[in-house]
């Protein structure tokens, strides 16, 4: 049963392509451009939570948590930066996928 997310731009009533978002991202981390990977991997954490129905500060308590433990502090604490990023400019909807 896949598991999918979609990021819409607070107060629009159509989702944004993801990639959209990445370059959005990238723009204002002052990060260039890379069409194969997901600025500091965020869809892989970030947006992997989000489709399994995880809620923005369900993420952000688990990332601090993380940090808290010294697990992988830099990366999480860049992570966190991104989920602010996407929490302030986004609403998410996800949803389960049945066949």
């Amino acid at each position: 049963m896949p598991v999918c997310f979609q990021l819409y731009p607070k107060g629009a009533q159509e989702p944004e392509k993801l990639q959209i978002v990445d370059d959005k991202m990238r723009e204002a981390f002052e990060q260039p451009s890379d069409p194969d990977n997901w600025l500091g991997g965020w869809y892989d954490s970030i947006g992997f939570r989000l489709a399994m129905g995880k809620t923005f500060e369900e993420i952000r308590t688990r990332f601090e948590a993380y940090i808290a433990e010294g697990n992988a502090v830099s990366y999480y604490t860049m992570a966190l930066e991104l989920l602010t990023w996407l929490e302030e400019h986004y609403t998410v909807d996800s949803w389960r996928e049945m066949r």
